[in-house]
């Protein structure tokens, strides 16, 4: 018999649509990278402040790549955001310049994804590390009977707090009538699209398979937080807020006149008059 026994998770096989995206597997390292230098993307609807870390790890190439949306990386168990959702134009020019000065990690801009369902959101990132505690649960499914779940009693604790100051900053920077709408939520939007909300065993229960791919992934892809984080230049913001005030323009908010100076389109000459 062979030394080798046989591995069921075949990582390179579930890394494949990376390659494609042109990720190569390196000489140096022999795990998976980006084979062309890393660039800022001037395609993006948000404005980013204090951003030391990226989720593509953890969202694209875990739980939409590896894990084909089924499961949600531990990493995520203990990230809470608070999602803060402008009314108009105005008052997203109003978020944008209260993250500058915030010393929070955040960002801003325009909604573009068919499933969230306002026009304007604002996210600040709130983590802290939890410890994998070992449950056993009584459960039809052999999967669920031996798992996993984080300890998030800290993070959610620091997530509360930050939601209460993010409120109250809302308040003063609140430009239509009521107050901003601001809501403390786990993890990532895709992740409750995909395996039910955030409070239930299907998402917060780790078993022993997902740990065992989680490890398959860390020993194959050549990837730290920070390594396509980088500071967005001025213009690339000029950019993005023309991009905003299109947006803007095509939703019916015409507060953006107020900001640019005139409309974006010629009004029709009517003749029911």
């Amino acid at each position: 018999m062979s030394k080798h026994e046989p591995n069921t998770t075949n990582i390179v096989a579930l890394l494949e649509p990376f390659r494609e995206q042109g990720w190569l597997w390196g000489t140096e390292t022999g795990k998976l990278r980006p084979a062309m230098p890393l660039s800022i993307t001037d395609d993006t609807p948000w404005i980013a402040q204090n951003i030391d870390f990226d989720c593509f790890y953890w969202n694209q190439m875990f739980h939409r790549g590896v894990a084909q949306q089924r499961m949600v990386h531990t990493h995520c168990q203990t990230c809470f955001k608070v999602v803060v959702a402008p009314r108009t134009f105005r008052e997203l020019l109003a978020l944008e310049e209260w993250q500058e000065t915030s010393g929070f990690r955040c960002k801003c801009g325009i909604e573009t994804r068919d499933y969230v369902s306002r026009n304007y959101g604002g996210y600040f990132y709130s983590w802290e590390p939890g410890e994998l505690e070992h449950m056993t649960y009584e459960s039809e499914d052999a999967e669920r009977q031996n798992c996993y779940v984080i300890d998030d009693r800290a993070a959610l604790m620091m997530g509360k707090q930050k939601y209460a100051k993010i409120v109250d900053a809302m308040d003063e920077i609140a430009i239509e009538d009521g107050p901003i709408p601001v809501i403390l939520k786990r993890g990532c939007t895709e992740f409750e699209q995909n395996c039910g909300p955030t409070d239930l065993p299907q998402y917060r229960n780790i078993t022993p398979q997902q740990i065992a791919l989680e490890k398959a992934l860390d020993d194959n892809v050549e990837y730290t937080p920070g390594q396509f984080v980088a500071t967005q230049p001025d213009a690339l913001k000029d950019a993005v807020r023309m991009r905003w005030a299109h947006f803007a323009h095509s939703r019916g908010d015409m507060t953006y006149i107020e900001w640019l100076g005139h409309a974006l389109s010629v009004p029709p000459v009517v003749y029911h008059k």
